[in-house]
């Protein structure tokens, strides 16, 4: 058989396999498509499927469970929606499918909706507390600003600030304000920022235009960003009537740019008349005090002993002179009664003395080797060496004939 007659038979695996690799080399890097959203179907896993339709055709659409996390509002049946994801097929049914990595909301009702369940959603986490929202400092030297590097709301906000306050240094950091990389590039823009800390507050916005033109300002991940930030916020977004998540979240809201500059920094006539009423105060303050001190000497001198100091220090001498006599008669009457008493105890005392019993004619006699006194003359024996003391002198003497007599 000739290679003319040769077929090639493919099994349904591998038809299917080489439509999905030309269908995904059709748009390699993805696509944006746009339609109803219908049938909405959460799997247990959390992965999202539904249709994508229009009136003449309609879509398998998939979207896994780390996507549908980074939505922000919930998605419901009949929204009109634009998605950007990648074609492919699903080998299993035969059937091509898109799958999902980014949905935006179409249309004022679409985008409405999302709008307020996301605020909803926020709102009841906190993040638009008041007690959470930073104080903006009185006197900021420098001010940061993420916002396009062209355009209105740089513009006024450059004009604005010099204006008001030309001393203040200004940093900006270019950013998307609008389209797909908007939000990562504002949120980036604060982090830096932050991590920079050399300003002391941070303006972030644009200037007016669609509603989908601000739609990055509405990004869950932006506003999270915003209440993280340990910088102060001024939220600048559109014209007056415009509001964004990011205003809600912001530490102010500001309804234009020019706005948001003028909340940032005070006039420096302001600044000037603070300072005035600051050195005001401080002059105020010294001279009540150099008043009171004037009063207080004035008091002073007004006096009795101010005006006769010669008179009051003689009475004070006279009170030291009396003191000193006092004592003085009081010492003396002391020891005259101390003396008296002396006397009578040692009167009390030579009569007690034995000395006193000796000068009558007493004597007292001892032994002489152990000083032992003796009372009793049965106590001493023959040739025993004994001491008489008498009142006057001593006498030494050995026992030759003892007398044992009552």
């Amino acid at each position: 058989m000739s290679s003319t007659d040769e077929k090639t038979v493919l099994t349904v695996s591998e038809l299917t396999g080489v439509i999905r690799k030309y269908i995904e080399a059709i748009f390699p890097s993805g696509l944006w498509v746009k339609g109803e959203a219908r049938n909405l179907k959460r799997a247990s896993s959390g992965h999202l499927y539904f249709v994508l339709r229009d009136e003449d055709a309609q879509l398998n659409c998939v979207m896994w469970k780390n996507k549908v996390e980074s939505i922000g509002w919930d998605l419901e049946d009949g929204i009109d929606v634009e998605l950007y994801g990648f074609l492919s097929v699903y080998e299993k049914s035969g059937s091509y499918n898109f799958r999902v990595d980014k949905i935006i909301p179409v249309g004022v009702g679409s985008r409405a909706i999302a709008f307020k369940q996301l605020k909803t959603r926020l709102q009841k986490e906190g993040l638009f507390d008041t007690e959470h929202k930073k104080r903006l400092p009185q006197f900021p030297r420098t001010i940061g600003v993420a916002t396009a590097s062209t355009g209105a709301a740089i513009r006024d906000i450059v004009n604005v600030l010099r204006r008001r306050a030309p001393y203040i240094k200004i940093i900006l950091r270019p950013v998307a304000v609008q389209g797909d990389n908007a939000a990562p590039d504002i949120i980036n823009a604060i982090k830096e920022f932050n991590i920079f800390g050399q300003v002391d507050l941070l303006i972030i916005g644009r200037g007016g235009g669609s509603e989908e033109d601000l739609w990055c300002f509405n990004d869950e991940a932006l506003a999270y960003t915003i209440y993280d930030s340990e910088l102060p916020i001024i939220s600048a977004v559109g014209h007056e009537v415009d509001f964004s998540i990011s205003d809600f979240v912001a530490d102010v809201r500001a309804p234009t740019p020019s706005a948001a500059a003028e909340i940032a920094v005070k006039n420096y006539t302001e600044v000037l008349m603070y300072i005035f009423n600051i050195w005001k105060k401080g002059i105020n303050s010294i001279n009540n005090k150099f008043n009171n001190f004037k009063q207080r000497m004035e008091s002073i001198q007004k006096s009795y002993g101010f005006r006769r100091p010669q008179e009051l220090l003689q009475r004070k001498s006279q009170t030291f002179d009396e003191l000193v006599n006092r004592l003085s008669r009081e010492s003396v009457l002391f020891v005259k009664n101390k003396q008296s008493g002396f006397s009578i105890l040692k009167e009390k005392l030579e009569s007690l003395s034995p000395l006193g019993v000796l000068s009558r004619g007493y004597s007292i006699c001892y032994k002489e080797d152990t000083s032992e006194i003796v009372s009793d003359a049965a106590k001493l024996k023959n040739d025993e060496k004994i001491i008489t003391r008498l009142f006057k002198g001593e006498i030494e003497s050995v026992v030759k004939k003892i007398t044992d007599e009552a």
